[in-house]
């Protein structure tokens, strides 16, 4: 064996070495500080608002989506939708008079404007009771021009009504699919002599991931247990485990603050932030042990 020189002194600690002597030295100081930090964490954290719109995707610095929203701020802006009514002859007689009874009852419905080829004859004739010559009149109307097959607005088997909401953020969204549902259920439910009545569009898809948004508390359950059960596993002691479940508490509290501090929300996307906050924390928390 190699002989070893004694009076060689040892290599100098590395940076990350003083570091951590420099918290365990000051570590009431770190604790006092977390402590401070804590409360307000908390509460800027459950200010922090959860948007699941698909625009929450897009880099708020994009030129063309500042250039949108500044069009939006001039001339106005919803989201839109479309109730597809379904049928083989889409401009029958009792077709038309089912479809102009749908149209009457998203009158009704606040912050939605409804448009369709119906609902422009109805301007331009100063009104449409469906009565016979005035279906007549509708079918020569929508005959004379591609414009509505070219909107969407109409095709060999359906009728389509679009739809203006005026919504801001998922609260009123949420209020307003509501409102609509409420108004046309009827209609979806005994569609006849329509073959059926669907919406859809982005409110509807924004909805939908607003939904399974809402189921991913499931995760972080799951996720504490495991936690839980691999510090008991690793270290069976109930001290360690209250010191990983405060630690990762803080800190997910710190985390989510900032984002509420700084006016930032969640989106689709978001639930892998305090994930891979846990993560981190739980793997350099065993490190460290």
């Amino acid at each position: 064996m190699p002989e070893v020189d004694a009076g060689v002194p040892p290599p100098p600690p590395s940076r990350l070495a003083r570091g951590f002597a420099v918290l365990v030295a000051r570590r009431r100081l770190v604790l006092a500080i977390w402590a401070v930090l804590l409360a307000p964490s908390v509460w800027f954290a459950a200010q922090v608002r959860q948007d699941n719109s698909i625009d929450r995707l897009i880099v708020p610095e994009d030129p063309d989506y500042v250039a949108t929203r500044s069009f939006q701020q001039v001339f106005g802006a919803g989201e839109f939708a479309l109730l597809l009514a379904e049928a083989d002859d889409p401009l029958s007689p009792a077709v038309v008079a089912r479809f102009d009874r749908i149209e009457r009852r998203l009158a009704g419905v606040p912050h939605v404007q409804a448009n369709s080829a119906l609902s422009v004859f109805r301007r331009a004739h100063a009104g449409f009771d469906a009565t016979a010559d005035e279906i007549a009149a509708f079918r020569t109307f929508v005959a004379g021009t591609d414009l509505f097959r070219h909107q969407g607005l109409l095709g060999d088997h359906f009728l389509a009504i679009g739809l203006v909401l005026d919504v801001h953020g998922s609260d009123e969204r949420r209020a307003v699919l509501a409102a609509l549902t409420g108004a046309i259920g009827e209609f979806v439910s005994s569609p006849a002599p329509l073959r059926g009545l669907h919406a859809l569009g982005e409110p509807y898809v924004n909805a939908y991931l607003d939904e399974t948004q809402r189921s991913a508390w499931r995760y972080f359950v799951g996720f504490a247990g495991f936690v839980v059960v691999l510090i008991v596993v690793l270290y069976r002691s109930a001290r360690t485990l209250l010191a990983f479940l405060l630690t990762l508490g803080a800190c997910l509290a710190v985390s989510m603050g900032y984002i509420g501090a700084s006016g930032g929300a969640l989106t689709i996307v978001s639930p892998m932030v305090p994930m891979t906050i846990l993560v981190t924390a739980t793997s350099t928390l065993v490190y460290l042990q």
